[in-house]
């Protein structure tokens, strides 16, 4: 796995693992500090699995596997397998990086 921010994009990959892996890129650059202390990434066949890491609580782990819609989140307090478009996604793992917010939804 590479940090986050270096993992290139699959030429093979789907439109929604593109606009995740954007889109996760840009909400790290946004939560700077606030957000995990680390954040690792891979293509795996044509999903797109990402671990963060969160030394300051315990060494927490989130890992989050996305294809073609198909989303597995697990970590402290979620274990959810289902569908998700990226647009609804990305608040979610926000929310789990940064806290609750009222206007973010819970998977």
């Amino acid at each position: 796995m590479v940090e986050l921010h270096t993992l290139p994009e699959k030429p093979d990959a789907y439109p929604d693992e593109l606009a995740l892996l954007r889109g996760l890129q840009h909400m790290l650059t946004e939560l700077g500090s606030d957000g995990p202390s680390a954040a690792l990434g891979e293509w795996w066949d044509r999903y797109l699995l990402v671990v963060f890491h969160d030394a300051r609580s315990e060494g927490d782990e989130i890992r989050l596997l996305y294809g073609d819609g198909y989303t597995q989140i697990d970590g402290p307090g979620i274990a959810y397998e289902g569908y998700m478009p990226p647009e609804e996604a990305l608040p979610v793992v926000r929310e789990l990086l940064s806290g609750p917010s009222s206007e973010t939804p819970s998977p």
